[in-house]
């Protein structure tokens, strides 16, 4: 008799609880999958997001240093105060400008008066079909620190036809090129984009230069 009263008085899991223990677990699990997952993709996101802006921060640096180092009196096409640039002919969106830098990326400067020694033209320009913003360029025959006149002939469409372009970072969903308050100031305004599974998201991003001149 007192082992059966024993035997009434303990305590155990019963099938019940068990499948409900069982049940919440699963529901646990589950939500820790999720949130996993979600973590993974704001990861890869975070990610994405860091190489465009990287990508945009090496070509925005890059054309707005050169530009800054241009010759304005060479500077193509005709620029006014406060418009964006507009290509003649229906030439690539871009611009062509005179820099003093030699083949290994060096400003060569006139010892006797420490004027720039111009080397080479160089273009900037947009190919919407392939998402590319390209650089090209064309060595002057004879470098000199007294800039030869504007060619009008050396159009981006020229440099395009005739010159090899090197494809910068980034595929680029649009490139304007506004003039400021004087000439010599110029405004870039360039919109990036990258393919975040299967959405596309794009940034804009500005800079600007000053022309030498």
């Amino acid at each position: 008799m007192r082992q059966l009263q024993r035997r009434r008085g303990e305590t155990g899991t019963t099938l019940v609880e068990l499948a409900v223990a069982s049940f919440l677990l699963a529901i646990l699990l589950g939500l820790t999958h999720l949130a996993l997952i979600e973590g993974v993709k704001k990861q890869k996101s975070l990610r994405e997001d860091i190489a465009l802006q990287q990508d945009a921060l090496a070509l925005l640096a890059r054309i707005s240093r050169e530009a800054s180092e241009g010759h304005s009196g060479t500077f193509w096409p005709d620029r006014s105060t406060n418009s964006i640039l507009t290509m003649p002919g229906g030439a690539p969106v871009g611009f062509v400008f005179l820099s003093p830098r030699d083949g290994a990326g060096r400003i060569q400067l006139d010892p006797s008066n420490n004027r720039p020694v111009w080397q080479k033209r160089v273009c900037y320009y947009f190919e919407p079909a392939n998402g590319k913003v390209y650089r090209a360029e064309d060595s002057l025959a004879a470098p000199s620190s007294t800039a030869p006149p504007r060619d009008d002939s050396k159009t981006t469409q020229w440099f395009k036809d005739n010159r090899p372009g090197d494809p910068l970072p980034g595929v680029v969903e649009s490139f304007e090129v506004e003039v400021g308050d004087t000439l010599e100031q110029l405004k870039f305004n360039i919109t990036l984009s990258t393919q975040q599974g299967p959405r596309k998201k794009e940034l804009e991003f500005l800079t600007n230069a000053t022309l030498t001149k």
